[in-house]
């Protein structure tokens, strides 16, 4: 993927990159509550539960989506950026 975006000249955020450095910050056990990590009972979709590290709940999701902006951020592809720091400044509030 890097050296495809290399030799195609185009942006490339990488995601793997960002998101694991994100979640191995948080350690193991706050990490399991951005995964679809449920209790029985806890979603309609998941009477029984579900361990599940792979698949984000919504504040899992939430936040891949907030790096991703943070890395259009980054590589500063104006105008966007003017639009996406107003995002990035309201999700801190």
């Amino acid at each position: 993927m890097r050296e495809v975006a290399e030799e195609e000249d185009v942006f490339l955020i990488d995601m793997h990159k960002r998101s694991m450095k994100f979640i191995s910050g948080l350690g193991p056990e706050a990490s399991e509550e951005y995964y679809m990590n449920l209790e029985p009972g806890e979603h309609f979709a998941f009477p029984e539960g579900k361990d599940d590290n792979t698949h984000f709940q919504e504040k899992g999701a939430q936040q891949m989506a907030l790096l991703a902006v943070k890395g259009m951020l980054d590589l500063e592809i104006t105008p966007l950026v003017d639009c996406l720091k107003e995002l990035v400044v309201h999700s801190n509030e």
